[in-house]
């Protein structure tokens, strides 16, 4: 790759890459960047893929095919602005089994879908980790996409932060001196709480593509 891989390959590369989510709504495998790139071998456009999330232009969640995201530093590479009102900030991993702590750290961004009302400065996205939340089809390592707002009716889906600073998603139900969440897996008890902490009602949900 040696001197030929300097800020203009980056871009292009990274322009690519960001039309083909923008146009499809998830990431291209590592073939379709090759192809993109016009590259006969996937090692050397895989090549260029870790120099670019080595230098922070790029992120990888998981061992999937389609698992690319660009970082903010890479939307500013490429003249896109991190709150372009087309991209939902991605904010990591919240639990949907045991609750773990939530750091409201922008690991990068989605593309608004087409279906969704709510403008992108409303909206993050988080990964789902556990399994409590499978009785209505959220499943360990989906991704869900969440409206920011302090309160929730009953039977709502929330990302709530419990007084211990950490952040689940559940079923909402308040009863009254507590906080009930209900977990949909049959296998787990409903947690109380005397109160919570709404960050906001689960809307949408997007299941990476597993091939």
């Amino acid at each position: 790759m040696g001197q030929r891989f300097n800020d203009d390959r980056r871009q292009e590369i990274l322009k690519k890459i960001n039309n083909y989510i923008n146009d499809n709504n998830f990431p291209p495998s590592i073939r379709e960047i090759s192809k993109m790139m016009n590259v006969v071998s996937s090692s050397t456009a895989a090549t260029y893929v870790n120099r670019l999330i080595k230098d922070g232009y790029l992120k990888k969640q998981g061992n999937r095919s389609r698992a690319l995201e660009i970082t903010p530093k890479g939307l500013e590479m490429i003249g896109e602005s991190s709150v372009d009102n087309n991209l939902i900030p991605v904010i990591g991993t919240v639990a949907a089994g045991q609750p773990i702590t939530a750091e409201e750290d922008i690991e990068g961004y989605f593309p608004l879908p087409e279906d969704i009302s709510y403008p992108s400065d409303e909206l993050f996205m988080l990964k789902i980790q556990g399994n409590s939340m499978i009785g209505i089809g959220i499943n360990d390592g989906d991704e869900i996409i969440v409206h920011r707002q302090n309160s929730a009716n009953n039977g709502q889906i929330v990302v709530a932060m419990t007084e211990d600073n950490e952040a689940t998603v559940k079923r909402f139900y308040q009863e009254d001196d507590h906080i009930r969440l209900h977990p949909e897996n049959e296998s787990m008890e409903d947690l109380i709480y005397p109160t919570v902490t709404i960050l906001g009602v689960v809307i949408s949900l997007y299941r990476p593509v597993l091939f």
